[in-house]
């Protein structure tokens, strides 16, 4: 009887699982199970930037590099958004990103949307 105890426990074990750990609504997550998605991909969303966007804006000539980085909220919402590098390629870059009204897919954690970090690479050249 004694070794049927152990035994016993391991078996009700395998049964028995973790809770999953509850995801934080305010927090923003860089490591999603699900990523945030545009409607219709990365194509659509380059299309829609192209859509909006004003080279006149764009001061000099040349090759420009920036990276925006925006949050992606549990409704789809694009905010915070930011640049780092050419000042006014990223000006036109923010001002074109808060245009866009479309709501993406939120990204996912357990199933349940959570606020994501989406980071947006762009290089183009002006003459």
């Amino acid at each position: 009887m004694k070794k049927i105890y152990p035994l016993l426990f391991v078996f009700l074990g395998l049964f028995v699982s973790a809770q999953e750990t509850p995801v934080k609504t305010d927090s923003i997550y860089t490591m999603v199970e699900e990523n945030a998605e545009f409607p219709g991909g990365i194509i659509e969303f380059r299309k829609a930037i192209t859509n909006g966007f004003d080279a006149s804006k764009i001061r000099g000539s040349g090759r420009f590099s920036c990276e925006a980085t925006f949050v992606i909220d549990r409704e789809g919402k694009i905010s915070d958004i930011q640049y780092t590098g050419n000042a006014s390629l990223g000006k036109e870059i923010v001002r074109t990103l808060s245009t866009i009204k479309t709501r993406w897919r939120p990204a996912k954690i357990n199933g349940e949307p959570v606020k994501s970090m989406f980071r947006f690479p762009i290089t183009m050249n002006f003459q």
